[in-house]
């Protein structure tokens, strides 16, 4: 399997998009993916297809791109893969009945027919339009769809210059309302998936007892007011508990897993609305944030430990987490560290990361492929 990469800050799409495909001009490429500014996200999807007619071209609005390069505020990040298997797809109506479409996964799965489809050679990759708080329900649709089939599946949600906004497309197609994935099948090496999460357990955890989990609102824990209980913990007043918890996120716990839900309000009436689903007398957990490069380092290590040949990777990173490095001018350090350890990579800053069958929030997720030399 071959890759390139390319990338452009030109402000012209036609020049942006030339440059940013210099690096495989004349190639027929299986795959394209690319990251590119909101404003411009659907004419710079109309001429990726028409450059690459009989390519699978699959895009993502992000207000921040990543790169061995660094970080691209306003700009095309793009990865071409060539000489694999692909299928693609997308869920339609995901804020109202996405669960209709799994025959268009089903459909993309057949058409991997014959194919020894394994979770280390194969995933399935999503990008989910941000604002809908559908991610749950097209991840049970690619359950659904793909049942039988053990791959993962990879991704994460739009972001754009417009907070918890942003668009996909596929072959030049731009939605808002449907999700866009890929089947990506490789002969001959291997991937892997990593989870990085900030964030620590706190010696607070709790049975959630009363949730409106279609509108993820959580109203009690442990039978009190979940308000009144995260109060007590941080010891902040009501009004102060919105601006506690944007570093001291809940999680939910699965497996000895974390999976990390951001909190998006506390309500008047002392519920709190999260960005992840949660589910009724399920364990969630307080928790703190840790020593951050210590914490990436670690990860980025065991990913090499994974994968001793390590040719390229996606990755998807949280907006919080982009927005903190940002803040707190971590950002250099943070690209730095990313090019060192994973040598070439292409990422976007997502409003949500889905990763099997769990969306999180918080989260940094890398999908790494490699081979035996």
């Amino acid at each position: 399997m071959e890759y390139y990469q390319g990338r452009s800050v030109k402000i012209d799409i036609w020049e942006a998009v030339l440059e940013a495909a210099e690096a495989f001009r004349g190639e027929k490429p299986d795959f394209i993916l690319f990251f590119s500014d909101g404003r411009r996200f659907a004419a710079i999807s109309q001429a990726m297809h028409e450059l690459f007619p009989h390519t699978a071209v699959v895009g993502c609005s992000t207000h921040a791109s990543f790169s061995h390069s660094g970080i691209c505020m306003r700009g095309i990040n793009l990865l071409a893969l060539q000489g694999l298997q692909v299928s693609a797809g997308h869920i339609d109506e995901i804020s109202r009945y996405p669960l209709k479409y799994k025959e268009a996964v089903a459909r993309a799965a057949r058409n991997l027919a014959g194919l020894e489809l394994r979770e280390d050679n194969t995933c399935c990759f999503l990008v989910n339009p941000a604002g809908t708080g559908s991610e749950e329900l097209v991840l049970d649709t690619l359950a659904e769809g793909l049942k039988g089939l053990d791959i993962p599946v990879f991704g994460g949600s739009a972001s754009s210059e417009e907070r918890v906004s942003g668009a996909v497309s596929l072959n030049g197609s731009v939605y808002t309302d449907s999700s866009v994935f890929v089947l990506l099948h490789i002969s001959k090496g291997h991937i892997h998936v990593a989870q990085d999460n900030l964030f620590y357990p706190t010696n607070r955890s709790f049975t959630v007892t009363n949730v409106d989990v279609e509108n993820r609102t959580i109203y009690e824990l442990d039978g009190h007011p979940v308000a009144d209980v995260l109060c007590r913990c941080l010891e902040v007043p009501f009004s102060g508990l919105e601006e506690a918890l944007k570093l001291n996120p809940l999680a939910r716990i699965a497996d000895d897993h974390l999976f990390i839900t951001e909190i998006e309000s506390v309500n008047p009436d002392g519920s709190v609305t999260t960005y992840c689903r949660t589910f009724n007398q399920s364990g969630i957990a307080l928790l703190r944030l840790g020593d951050v490069h210590q914490t990436i380092a670690d990860k980025l290590a065991g990913i090499h430990q994974a994968m001793p040949v390590l040719d390229f990777s996606i990755m998807v990173n949280c907006f919080s987490r982009t927005e903190l490095f940002l803040q707190r001018g971590w950002m250099s350090d943070f690209c730095r560290l990313m090019g060192d350890s994973l040598g070439d990579y292409v990422g976007w800053s997502s409003h949500g990361e889905q990763r099997g069958v769990y969306h999180l929030n918080w989260t940094m997720l890398i999908l790494s492929f490699g081979g035996t030399r």
